[in-house]
């Protein structure tokens, strides 16, 4: 099921009357990979249009079981992220160091500097955020509605950041990670993206399924 053409304010605007939409992940394209903005514009790996939002989008009048999802460039993502007041997501990008200031979320709602309040992202939850875009670009997933379980992580992750995940979340990923068919883990899948890539660690992840006497698919 396609949410519509987002071309345009007026089409965004009827968009979010229509459709809960929420983000799932802000990340930079593999090199090579071209998806399609939901305006119709492409969207590359060239230097100024590499990063992309996926979001999610739910029929408002509940005949909608299992949400639909659609990439969104960063023109249109901005616009949507405004009209539906969310917050945005930090970029994942194997390819550049990152900085811990994107983990951090403004929740404030304007005023002074003083008031702004940050909320930090549960150091579990970063780690799965950031094997699950692995996954998204390994796997070169185009749909993911076709992966609820993934939806449903990130849509935890997006609204609850601060808030540790639940133990079947990360269970559920290390399960999947091992359905791939070059039996990689998650290590091998970033060192296959190509370029120099950075050293990525799952340490927090470890340790859960190290308590729980469950393989380490990631690392």
């Amino acid at each position: 099921m396609s949410c519509g053409n987002c071309r345009g304010d007026k089409n965004k605007e009827n968009l979010t009357k229509l459709y809960l939409i929420k983000p799932l992940t802000h990340l930079k394209l593999n090199k090579g990979q071209v998806e399609k903005c939901c305006c119709g514009d492409k969207i590359n790996d060239n230097d100024s249009n590499s990063e992309c939002y996926i979001f999610s989008c739910t029929s408002k009048t509940g005949n909608q079981p299992i949400p639909s999802t659609f990439f969104a460039g960063m023109g249109c993502s901005a616009k949507i992220l405004e009209m539906t007041y969310a917050h945005k997501l930090p970029v994942f990008n194997p390819f550049e160091e990152e900085s811990e200031s994107e983990y951090e979320i403004d929740t404030s709602n304007g005023g002074s500097s003083q008031n702004i309040a940050k909320v930090k992202w549960d150091p579990l939850n970063k780690e799965l955020y950031k094997a699950i875009n692995i996954l998204i670009l390994s796997w070169n997933i185009r749909d993911l509605s076709k992966y609820s379980t993934i939806v449903k992580i990130l849509s935890f992750l997006e609204s609850k950041k601060e808030i540790r995940t639940y133990k079947w979340a990360v269970e559920a990923i290390n399960t999947m990670i091992a359905k791939d068919k070059k039996k990689r883990k998650i290590k091998d899948m970033l060192k296959d993206l190509g370029y120099k890539t950075k050293n990525i660690k799952f340490p927090e992840i470890g340790d859960l399924l190290k308590a729980e006497n469950i393989g380490n698919n990631f690392e």
